[in-house]
Order: structure tokens, then C-alpha cells, then sequence
């Protein structure tokens, strides 16, 4: 009876064992499983919030997550993708390559990778002989196409080519029409090319979008005055402010839209303390001149508005300076500089039209006239830009290849002047 009693007990300190290691073993398997399966969790979640903040287009935060999914899988390869596209939208070249590098050397589809050399090809090195590989994958209507729309049209818009800068960016508000930049690139492609109500259709969806994108508020702004609304104007450029206070287009255009609205007392404030921010800038000069003159001052405005006329061809600033040379009592010299206001107004009345012929055909006639206007007054690289979209609408076009030819000539680059020479009288 003893030894039974005593083998039951064996038995059930055996159980009691048992059952003890078997509740260890599995709180063991439970956290050696948190030990895995949290951080890969921790990783999925920054990456999700990165998405978010591609998706906001707030590109500081989408990187601050993806750094934390890189510390947890520092091999991570879409990771190390999404960096490198990030940083070269941010204008991060140095941290693209060097993601992109990362992201190579993981390994997985050559195809990824080779997508993204091509974006930041163009992006440093501009459009010229590395478009072409880009807009053939458009025509394969690749997954990353709104990608390509952005790098491309801000490749163009750099080079000053409007129309085909403007194709671009509308495709990129079609694939992404919740993106404030692409929006805010179609605002200011439309406005340089002359349709300013389409540019504000744009800047509202962009405000409407991201309103605290920088430049959004001003762009807007700008556009608002040139279609003669100042009073909403000056509320953004006010806007723009309250996110940048040293913006300098914004404070140039509230001080516009205070003399617009006669505040020219507020308007005079603004001009001095931005002359004195900005002590050699011509287009600050003009404006500040054109206070101290409508305030009574010509004596002030004088030598701001002989600043300004000094480098830049504006019949705005010339007439300025007329008016204040009359006022001065030196009437010979405000007659001396009629012929040049003349010449300036009638190139600006030329080009709002020629802006007007752009729009509707791919006549490279307009364009090279365009290019030849802004050179003679002295926008050397946006007339430079006219005359080689005039070539890419025909680029046979004779006279646009001597238009280039003399323009390389007087700049000193005698090797393309004779290039643009030989295509101007050839065949």
C-alpha cells in the first residue's frame, strides 16, 4: 500500500514537472516569437507612416520613418528604394546615390534600380540625351509613370521649355491629382504661359492639396494680381509669410499689392526694409524706386530706379525713371529714354501675343521671334530656350539654327556657332 501511495506521488511530481516545462518551453517560444516578429512589426509600421508621409508629400518625414525601418532591416531593399527616390525628390542627390547604391548592391530586379538612375540622370544632369529612355517607359505605361512626369517636367521647365514642362505636369496631376506639387507646377507653367485663369484653377488645387508646400501661397498670390485681384492677392502673399517671412517673392509681392491698393505708406515700409535686405537687386530697386516715388520722393527714387534700369530692360522701371527725371527738373534726359521705352513696351505687347499663337500650334516661327525679343532685352537664357523649342517643334528650321549661330557668336562659343551655322545653310 505504501509503495503504491508512493508510486502515485512519483507520478504526479513527474505531471507537475511536466506541466512546468512545458509552460516554460512555451513562454519561451512566446518570446523568442516577440523578439522576431516585433521589431519586423515596428519596421512594417514606419514603413506604412513613410507611405503616409510620400502620400502628404512631407518628404523630411517620410524619411525620419524609413531611417527607423533601416536600423531594424538595414538591408531592407524597397526601403532603401523608396529612400533614394525620396531624397532625389527632395533634391538630395548625395543621399540618392547613396541609398540607390545600397539598393543595388541588395540585389532583387535590375529594372527598379535602373528606373531610378534614370530619374536622377536627368535631374542632374538635365534632359538633354537622357529623356529618351524615360519617355519610351512612358509609352509601356510603367507603374512609376507619374515618377517620370515629374522629373521630366521639371526638367524641361528648367530649360525653359513651357509647352512640353506643361504636358508633363498635367500627366502627373492626372496620375496624382492629390499632389500639391504637381499642381503647383501646372500653376506656374500655365501663368508663364499666359493662361492665368487656368494657373489659378491650378493653384487652387494645390492650396486645396498641400496649402503649406512652400511656394504654393505665393505662386497663387502672384497670379491672383496679375489677373487684377490684389486685395485677395495680398491676403496669401500674408499667407505665404506666415509660413516664410523671408520670402522674397511673397514681401516683393505684398508691397505690389499695397501700391496697387494705394497703402503706399505700408507699401513704402516694405520696399525700404526689403532695399535693405537686398542692397544690389535690380527688381528691388525698381519696386522700391517706384514707392519713394509715388510717395512724393523722387529725390529717393532716383537712384533706386537708375539701379534698376542699369541691368534690367523693364519699360515699367524706364517710364518710372522718366517721371522722375521730369519731376527732378531733367526733362532732356527723360526724353532720351523714350525710344527704349517705346521698343520695351511694343516687345511686351509682341510677346503677350506670340505667347497667345505658342499655345495653339507647334509653329516654330513664334517661338524663334520670341527667343530673338527676350535675347535683345537681355533674357539671354529664356531666349536661348525659345530658340531650341522652336527646334524641337521642326528641327530643320532654318532660321532658328541662325538665330543660334549669331547668339553663339557674340557669347564666344564659336564651336556651336558654327555647328548651328553649317545646319542654317545646309541642305
Amino acid at each position: 500500500m505504501t509503495a503504491d501511495i508512493s508510486s502515485v506521488k512519483s507520478v504526479a511530481r513527474h505531471r507537475a514537472t511536466r506541466r512546468v516545462t512545458v509552460v516554460v518551453v512555451a513562454l519561451a517560444l512566446v518570446v523568442v516569437s516577440l523578439a522576431v516578429a516585433y521589431p519586423r512589426g515596428m519596421a512594417y509600421w514606419h514603413g506604412r507612416r513613410a507611405d503616409d508621409a510620400v502620400r502628404a508629400e512631407d518628404f523630411e518625414v517620410a524619411r525620419a520613418h524609413l531611417a527607423l525601418v533601416l536600423r531594424i532591416r538595414p538591408d531592407h531593399r524597397p526601403s532603401l528604394l523608396k529612400l533614394a527616390s525620396i531624397a532625389r525628390r527632395d533634391n538630395d542627390l548625395i543621399a540618392a546615390h547613396k541609398y540607390l547604391a545600397k539598393a543595388r548592391a541588395a540585389g532583387g530586379t535590375d529594372d527598379e534600380v535602373r528606373l531610378e538612375e534614370l530619374l536622377v540622370a536627368v535631374q542632374e544632369y538635365g534632359w538633354r540625351g537622357n529623356d529618351g529612355p524615360l519617355l519610351d517607359r512612358l509609352q509601356r505605361a510603367p507603374t512609376e509613370a507619374a515618377r517620370i512626369h515629374e522629373v521630366l517636367a521639371n526638367a524641361y521647365y528648367r530649360d525653359y521649355l513651357f509647352g512640353p514642362a506643361l504636358l508633363q505636369a498635367e500627366s502627373w496631376c492626372a496620375d496624382e491629382p492629390w499632389s500639391g506639387r504637381g499642381w503647383q507646377l501646372t500653376g506656374v507653367l500655365r501663368s508663364r504661359m499666359g493662361n492665368r485663369n487656368g494657373a489659378i484653377e491650378a493653384y487652387v488645387k494645390a492650396v486645396e492639396c498641400n496649402p503649406d508646400l512652400p511656394g504654393v501661397q505665393t505662386g497663387y498670390a502672384t497670379t491672383l494680381f496679375r489677373t487684377g485681384r490684389p486685395a485677395e492677392a495680398l491676403h496669401h502673399f500674408d499667407k505665404a509669410l506666415e509660413l516664410n517671412p523671408w520670402d522674397r517673392e511673397a514681401r516683393i509681392g505684398r508691397v505690389r499689392s499695397l501700391l496697387q491698393l494705394d497703402r503706399v505708406a505700408e507699401a513704402r515700409d516694405g520696399a525700404r526694409r526689403l532695399a535693405i535686405d537686398f542692397p544690389n537687386d535690380t527688381e528691388v530697386a525698381g519696386l522700391a524706386g517706384r514707392a519713394e516715388l509715388l510717395a512724393g520722393d523722387a529725390g529717393a527714387a532716383e537712384p533706386l530706379l537708375r539701379l534698376a534700369t542699369s541691368q534690367t530692360a523693364d519699360w515699367v522701371m524706364l517710364h518710372d525713371l522718366q517721371q522722375c527725371l521730369v519731376r527732378l527738373g531733367k526733362r532732356d534726359e527723360a526724353r532720351a529714354l523714350e525710344p527704349r521705352v517705346a521698343q520695351l513696351r511694343a516687345d511686351l505687347d509682341r510677346m503677350d501675343k506670340l505667347t497667345g499663337l505658342i499655345q495653339e500650334s507647334a509653329d516654330p516661327a513664334p517661338r524663334l521671334e520670341a527667343g530673338r525679343i527676350m535675347i535683345r532685352n537681355g533674357r539671354k537664357r529664356e531666349g536661348l530656350a525659345w530658340l531650341y523649342e522652336a527646334l524641337r517643334c521642326a528641327a530643320d528650321y532654318k532660321p532658328a539654327h541662325a538665330a543660334l549661330a549669331d547668339y553663339f557668336e557674340e557669347s564666344g562659343h564659336p564651336e556651336a556657332a558654327a555647328y548651328h551655322r553649317r545646319q542654317a545653310v545646309g541642305p
